[in-house]
Parts: C-alpha cells; sequence; structure tokens
C-alpha cells in the first residue's frame, strides 16, 4: 500500500504523492527542540546528526545512526561519545564548498527515505537561508520541523492536506521559485484560489487556521508552506 502521510506531534501532513517507506530525521544545529517534542520526533525514526545537532541528541540520550560534519561546533563530549558508541562518522574539513546540512541532504537522498529535518531555525539567517532553498530544490521529500516552526514544500502539481492537532499562530505561503502558479489554500481566514505568488514580494504570510484540514495547491513552481507555533 502506498503511503502519502507524515505524523508529527502537532500535526499530520497527507500529500498528493507517495512517500517512502523510511522516515530518517537529520538533527542539525540550529536552535535545540525542546527534549520531549524531539524524543516524540525521533521515536520509530532513524537518526542522523550533524555537527552541533549531536549536542541536543547527546543530551537526550538519542544515538544516532550516522554524525556528519566538520566538528567545529558540536562538544568534544558529545563527539566523543559517538565514537565510543561506534557510531559512523563521516567527518569533513572546516574549509570547504559545501555547509554540514548540505552535505547531509546529499547523503539522505540516496537513502530512499522521507527525510525529516530538525533544528534548521533559529541561530544565523545565512545558515537558515541556506538550509531552507538547499532542501527546496533538492529531490528529496520530507520537511523542515522543530517545535516552534516548520516548512513544507510542494512544488509541480503537488498538494497537501494538514490536519493540526495544535492550533499554530501563523501559516504563510512562500514562493520559492521566481513564481508559484495558481496556488490555492482553503479554511483559512485568507483563502486564495489560483493566485500567482511572487518571490520576489511575499505578501501571503500570517494567515491564519480556521479549521481542519487546511487543504494546498500549487500548479507550476516551488511553494513552501511555513507554519509557526510559538513567537520567539
Amino acid at each position: 500500500m502506498a503511503k502519502n502521510t507524515l505524523k508529527f506531534p502537532f500535526f499530520t501532513a497527507d500529500f498528493s504523492f507517495p512517500l517512502p517507506q523510511e522516515e530518517l530525521v537529520l538533527a542539525t544545529g540550529g536552535r535545540s527542540p525542546r527534549q520531549e517534542w524531539l524524543l516524540k520526533l525521533v521515536q520509530d525514526r532513524r537518526l542522523w546528526c550533524i555537527d552541533h545537532g549531536l549536542d541536543y541528541c547527546y543530551a537526550a540520550n538519542l544515538l544516532p545512526e550516522r554524525l556528519i560534519g566538520d566538528g567545529d561546533s558540536a562538544h568534544t563530549e558529545a563527539w566523543n561519545w559517538a565514537r565510543e558508541q561506534k557510531v559512523k562518522i563521516d567527518q569533513f574539513p572546516p574549509e570547504k564548498d559545501y555547509t554540514d546540512t548540505q552535505l547531509a541532504l546529499h547523503m539522505a537522498a540516496k537513502e530512499n527515505a522521507s527525510v525529516i529535518l530538525t533544528g534548521p531555525f533559529g541561530g544565523r539567517l545565512d545558515h537558515a537561508f541556506s538550509t531552507a532553498f538547499s532542501f527546496a530544490y533538492s529531490p528529496l521529500q520530507g520537511l523542515l520541523i522543530d517545535d516552534k516552526e516548520a516548512l513544507i514544500f510542494i512544488k509541480d502539481y503537488q498538494s497537501v492536506s494538514l490536519d493540526f492537532l495544535v492550533q499554530p499562530k501563523v501559516l504563510s505561503l512562500l514562493a520559492f521559485t521566481e513564481e508559484a502558479h495558481c496556488v490555492n489554500i482553503n479554511n483559512v481566514k485568507w483563502p486564495l484560489i489560483n493566485k500567482d505568488l511572487k518571490q520576489g514580494f511575499p505578501y501571503s504570510v500570517s494567515n491564519e487556521v480556521k479549521e481542519n484540514p487546511v487543504h494546498i495547491s500549487v500548479k507550476n513552481g516551488i511553494l513552501g508552506v511555513y507554519i509557526c507555533w510559538d513567537f520567539i
């Protein structure tokens, strides 16, 4: 039976296209999610850590199957713990062309798994920007998420239906290509019907969810569906 649903502590996402059966969590080094939320996220899913993402997994006693990075931001204690536990480590020099997260996304693309990237928000804007666009333009299926924010991507002729267990504060739509054509969203305060959204003038922000499920679709382009539960 084809799978098209991803379940999270705060909501469920039903996609219009089939997803891989396996689910892989990548813990990267932005803002650390709350430990209780992280434990629920990782349950029954594979786990890789990306450099500083190892620190909050170490604090939660979550042992990854793989560690990726240059080791310039993870604590030495956590890195030594991973070595002692025989975690597979892909270590790179600090001076390189790609970020640790970009390298991990490239590796994850070979795994035939839905990729759930946690810890991508907070901290440096340049890293968040790089991570979001790298994910959007990759062949990966999945999303960026922590206990405060999420970013889902849908592309040409795709749609997603969101069923919220915890009501978000805002839901925004962002074009990750120059334009996202024929965008639709319902069950929100300001619905859209066949609207073209421009990357250079992102006005479709701070919408409010009215009822479940919220259905979003795009005809052409890459559309980011941003969800926020807690303002920082």
